[in-house]
């Protein structure tokens, strides 16, 4: 059975390689996730429902008995990034509210590299690799 589990990750803030920008119309994600961690400021992760539209490659079916969530991680740069995971439907979002649950669930499921930019905001070459536009413009 091929892994579900899907590599690529997306990432709010002006330099990423993902498809997500600030402030767009037709993808409110980002101000959606801006906001809940503007109104949590002490987590780190958030789980909630995919937004039609909102991966940039299509995640395909999941697993029997799963649905796609989207578990959202802030960065020490700021920053956020967003990973889809399957979790079993029974699993309402509010049942893991809890950092340390989502905590374990990010590290065995992101890229190595994207859990070096949550922990330390920089890439692999020691450059900043996510901006907070409105922090950044000093907003």
């Amino acid at each position: 059975m091929k892994d579900p589990t899907p590599t690529g990750a997306a990432y709010d803030g002006s330099q990423h390689s993902g498809s997500h920008r600030h402030g767009s119309d037709a993808n409110p994600t980002p101000d959606i996730d801006r906001v809940w961690f503007e109104n949590n400021p002490d987590r780190v992760h958030r789980l909630r429902n995919l937004i039609p539209f909102e991966s940039k490659d299509p995640l395909g079916l999941p697993p029997l008995g799963m649905s796609w969530r989207i578990l959202v991680t802030r960065t020490v740069g700021g920053g956020r990034l967003r990973l889809p995971v399957p979790l079993p439907t029974s699993v309402a979002n509010e049942s893991v509210d809890d950092d340390r649950q989502l905590s374990l669930i990010f590290d065995r499921i992101a890229p190595s590299d994207a859990v070096t930019i949550c922990r330390t905001g920089m890439n692999k070459k020691g450059q900043k690799a996510l901006r907070d536009p409105k922090r950044d413009a000093g907003d």
